[in-house]
């Protein structure tokens, strides 16, 4: 099982959606906006708590590589939940990469 690259991937999006948010705050300065940066700097934090947590769990079988760190993730978690755990993380990045292009362009005039 590869692609657990994309907990790193997501750790990396986190702060560069976080910074459109803030120029598109600067465009749209209203309730909204606000609200947008409260819940994603909330969702960052969460985020990163996992990524501990999910570590935390495989590192008791030394996975602190990456060719280590899927066996150790699917040896814990089982091969079904580790399928559909890497699946989501590849869905939260598409999500993450759509609403910094979407934020970007709002901030840019080009909705």
């Amino acid at each position: 099982m590869s692609g657990f690259g994309s907990l790193g991937e997501n750790l990396r999006l986190f702060p560069e959606v976080t910074e459109a948010v803030s120029k598109y705050r600067e465009v749209k300065s209203d309730r909204d906006s606000r609200s947008l940066a409260r819940r994603i700097t909330n969702e960052a934090a969460l985020y990163d708590q996992f990524v501990r947590r999910l570590l935390l769990v495989s590192a008791h079988s030394a996975a602190h590589h990456d060719v280590e760190l899927p066996k150790a993730i699917q040896n814990r978690l089982g091969p079904e939940t580790a399928s559909q755990l890497l699946t989501s993380l590849q869905s939260m990045g598409l999500l993450l990469r759509n609403l910094r292009a979407d934020l970007a362009n709002t901030s840019a005039g080009e909705v």
